[in-house]
């Protein structure tokens, strides 16, 4: 948990995304105006490999050009399990990572537990846009037996 936080605070608006990303790969999307500017913004979330983390991309919209720029990435520090479509055996995950567009333009990140062991705690994130970069705004979970 520790490290996704770092991850998320050293969220670069400069970071550069060589490779591109496979449409099948994205997990979930959402879009929302992440920084205040009027122009519609974009976050996903995407597969890296079968049970490694998954990366969470953020784009912005530059409003002069009409394009989304890449704002940033965090590499494998979300972890979740997804319907696999293209996978059998992955029938009605019940840790999929969820994006919520907040009223004030910030992003919930809700990770449920992995269905591991019996004890499980459930997080959600709050990101928001300040100063140039992506942030963690508000973090809390819950925890169950």
């Amino acid at each position: 948990m520790r490290s996704m936080l770092v991850g998320l605070a050293l969220l670069a608006p400069t970071m550069a995304m060589a490779e591109p990303i496979e449409t099948q790969k994205i997990i979930t999307a959402l879009t929302g105006d992440w920084n205040g500017d009027g122009g519609t913004d974009l976050v996903m979330i995407v597969e890296t490999k079968p049970s490694d983390p998954m990366d969470m991309y953020f784009f912005l919209r530059d409003r002069e050009a009409n394009f989304l720029k890449p704002a940033g990435i965090v590499r494998e520090q979300i972890y979740g399990e997804w319907n696999g479509y293209d996978r059998p055996g992955y029938e009605a995950s019940d840790t999929e990572p969820e994006l919520t567009a907040l009223p004030n333009g910030s992003i919930k990140l809700y990770l449920p537990a992995m269905p591991v062991g019996s004890k499980r705690t459930n997080q959600t994130l709050t990101l928001a846009y300040r100063d140039g970069t992506f942030i963690v705004a508000g973090f809390a979970y819950d925890y169950h037996d």
